[in-house]
């Protein structure tokens, strides 16, 4: 049993580098309704960790998977979305990317 906390909402996401399943993340989403799914975001900056060390480079394309899995999954389940505004800067990309799923 989860307390409930009227002033505190969680929050769940994944990092697009260790990619659980969209899956797992829907079962915590329903495990507590009023979550939100967040922090995402686009920093094109992301990159690949194995124990902390960087095993690869920036993977955008990555990256804007798991971002539209996760918007898609927050309309399915009528839930909110909080974007990283210190990377997710409105570009054009952005902007698109989530009028599409909105």
């Amino acid at each position: 049993m989860i307390p409930k906390h009227d002033k505190l909402l969680a929050n769940f996401a994944f990092n697009c580098n260790l990619r659980p399943s969209i899956e797992d993340l829907r079962a915590r989403l329903t495990l507590l309704p009023a979550a939100i799914v967040g922090e995402i975001g686009l920093d094109r900056v992301c990159v690949p960790m194995n124990d902390g060390v960087k095993v690869g480079e920036p993977d955008y394309a990555n990256q804007l998977d798991c971002f539209n899995a996760q918007l898609a999954l927050a309309a399915e389940l009528g839930g909110a979305v909080q974007v990283d505004p210190g990377f997710s800067q409105l570009t054009p990309g952005l902007l698109s990317v989530l009028e599409t799923n909105i």
